[in-house]
């Protein structure tokens, strides 16, 4: 979804069975993730730094920016890691990623287990394999319509070049 609206993935563009699409798809989302990591990684920096760096607070005081602090971080990470589920401490990691990724994808695809949904997957992907098939036969059949047209053009101009040889071959025998 980030690669979406950041516009660094066309996914109406998308061709999934197409490993060269997903190549370059992944290294593109690798790449945003990296960034994404990145600027997550400063803003904790700046969290800690903040907090360690105003040793005039109450502690009561200190307290309140902590936890202003704390919301603030939390959202952070909604916003660049969304699929984490966030604790009450923004130090603790997730308990488990692989888990919470097969929940988030069940939601969105169906559970893979299920024979419905599986059922489901493989229609659409038979689907999407008769498509790209399509393309491809196009494709081809455009491929031969230009070869066509190409060596259509080379004989014409083939039986002109031989024609005008012929002229000068007359004309040449009649001087």
């Amino acid at each position: 979804m980030r690669a979406a609206v950041r516009g660094i993935v066309d996914f109406t563009e998308a061709r999934l069975l197409d490993t060269v699409w997903w190549q370059r798809c992944r290294i593109l989302l690798e790449e945003m993730n990296r960034e994404d990591r990145r600027r997550v990684l400063e803003n904790a920096f700046n969290y800690h730094r903040s907090l360690v760096g105003n040793s005039g607070l109450t502690e009561e005081s200190f307290r309140n920016e902590q936890n202003t602090a704390d919301s603030i971080y939390e959202e952070l990470l909604r916003m660049y890691q969304p699929w984490r589920k966030i604790e009450n401490t923004p130090t603790k990691p997730p308990t488990n990623d692989i888990q919470e990724l097969f929940e988030i994808y069940k939601q969105a695809f169906g559970d893979p287990n299920d024979p419905v949904a599986r059922t489901n997957t493989e229609n659409h992907l038979r689907q999407e394999r008769e498509r790209i098939a399509q393309e491809r036969a196009k494709s081809s059949d455009v491929s031969q319509e230009l070869f066509d047209r190409a060596s259509e053009e080379h004989a014409k101009i083939a039986e002109e070049r031989a024609k005008q040889f012929a002229d000068r071959k007359k004309r040449a025998r009649g001087s």
